[in-house]
């Protein structure tokens, strides 16, 4: 498998959506089919590629897309498909081969482990913040044996070759954001709007760098050090799991599915109403709790609310009523207890 190294997630995707993009007719613009519910950055990276977005709704028991909603839209010639792992649940639900399929890892652990192989052509990788190795900055594109060659080498559509961050600078902001995770700092941050802790919107890619191949060592160095904490990780995940059903709410069934083999970095609950969420993310943000993105994409792009509500109903539903919930162990037993009286104050 090809490893090509970017300055962020958000570009590696960039990257493959102009590469799948290769394998349309002549002089098609391409159509990148996005789950309606996800990170705006995919859009972003849709822009910068020059294509257009168009959306698919999602499953409400995975909150992402089905392999049949996915291979009705690789019918048509022009379009490209983006599956998410969305919160971290592996959901692909099946190897879907051509290559017009790219899978983005987002803050799935799976592609940590020992026995991990690609389910699609392209597949993203984040280092950013909010991912299971976060380095803070960097992303990668992985491309199958039978995609290698000329378009896995071609770097005309970056800004070029960049020397990449030094160890150094990628402690210091590790460091950093590790220390921001703590509740009490993470609930002191959120509430500083201009900081915009715990959301993230729309904002156009102003740059795509290849970075060298020797950043390799230093990613791979970190991939050992998560894979010896995954296993507690996984617990973590699961007593949150148990928390939040002991409290009654609701977590969607195929990514509590998904916890049953792998960490989540973050545990996704949909709360009754969307009052509800809002009410559980202003009460809780000291406890780590966060609504995320907050609309869909769509809306995000400018289609009018009516309207996404109409096209991508489980969509809107997800983004009205779902908030997210901290894994890893960072929360004290004090603060548990918080959490419990919380949740059951939203969901009895």
């Amino acid at each position: 498998m090809e490893r090509r190294y970017f300055n962020s997630g958000t570009a590696a995707l960039s990257v493959a959506l102009r590469r799948a993009s290769a394998a349309l007719p002549a002089g098609t613009t391409a159509r990148v089919a996005l789950p309606a519910y996800a990170c705006p950055n995919l859009l972003a990276s849709v822009r910068w590629a020059g294509a257009e977005p168009v959306y698919y709704d999602l499953n409400a028991e995975s909150l992402a897309g089905e392999a049949g909603v996915l291979k009705r839209w690789l019918a048509a010639p022009d379009v490209l498909v983006v599956h998410v792992d969305a919160f971290g649940a592996p959901s692909l639900p099946e190897p879907i081969g051509g290559p017009r399929v790219i899978h983005d890892l987002a803050q799935s652990y799976a592609p940590y482990e020992l026995n991990w192989r690609a389910r699609a052509p392209y597949s993203i990788l984040s280092f950013g913040r909010a991912k299971p190795l976060s380095l803070t900055l960097g992303g990668a594109l992985l491309t199958t044996s039978a995609m290698t060659g000329s378009a896995v080498q071609d770097t005309s559509d970056t800004k070029g070759m960049q020397p990449g961050p030094d160890r150094a600078r990628i402690a210091g902001r590790a460091a950093a954001y590790a220390l921001s995770l703590h509740p009490m700092v993470f609930g002191l941050l959120a509430r500083i709007p201009q900081l915009g802790i715990g959301q993230t919107h729309l904002r156009a890619l102003k740059r795509v760098e290849l970075w060298p191949d020797s950043f390799d060592a230093l990613v791979q160095a970190a991939i050992s050090s998560l894979r010896l904490n995954m296993g507690r990780w996984l617990e973590d995940t699961q007593a949150m799991l148990r928390l939040v059903q002991e409290s009654g709410g609701e977590v969607p069934s195929g990514v509590a599915r998904a916890a049953s083999t792998l960490p989540l970095w973050r545990v996704p609950i949909l709360c009754p109403t969307a009052q509800g969420a809002a009410t559980l993310s202003q009460e809780g943000a000291h406890l780590g709790i966060s609504r995320l993105y907050g609309c869909t994409i769509p809306q995000m792009a400018g289609t009018a609310e009516r309207e996404v509500a109409e096209r991508w109903p489980v969509a809107t539903s997800i983004a009205a009523r779902l908030v997210t919930l901290p894994t890893h162990g960072r929360l004290s037993p004090r603060a548990h207890e918080q959490l419990r009286r919380l949740l059951g104050k939203i969901f009895r």
